[in-house]
């Protein structure tokens, strides 16, 4: 239970989660430029095949859907919100529990240049 309160949406009246806004605003606009590029082909059908070979899978279905509703998005959208607030709050603040994670080298230099 602990755990719950760092996947909170940001609060205007937490300084430190002025800056998790941002990443929300950030995140916001790299998945609708990704989306966009898609919609204007300029990502099209190959260029998916290709990211999606990338993954092991049992059938043959794609695991990067490139033609979902509005809703979809949204949900997906909030999953990983959640999760940007999970890791800021929890490896970045260093608030919440604590629990046995260490973060490679990449992810440390990716979190700092984030932040």
């Amino acid at each position: 239970m602990e755990l719950l309160p760092l996947l909170d949406p940001p609060n205007l009246s937490k300084s430190d989660d002025y800056t998790l806004l941002l990443l929300w605003a950030s995140f916001d606009r790299i998945i609708e430029a990704a989306r966009e590029s898609i919609k204007s082909d300029k990502i099209n059908i190959f260029d998916l095949y290709i990211a999606n070979s990338f993954h092991k899978r049992k059938t043959n279905q794609f695991i990067l859907q490139y033609k979902l509703q509005e809703t979809t998005y949204d949900k997906y959208r909030a999953v990983w919100k959640r999760l940007l607030c999970f890791v800021y709050r929890r490896v970045w603040c260093n608030t919440g529990p604590e629990l046995s994670y260490r973060l490679t080298d990449a992810q440390k230099t990716s979190l700092e240049d984030t932040i």
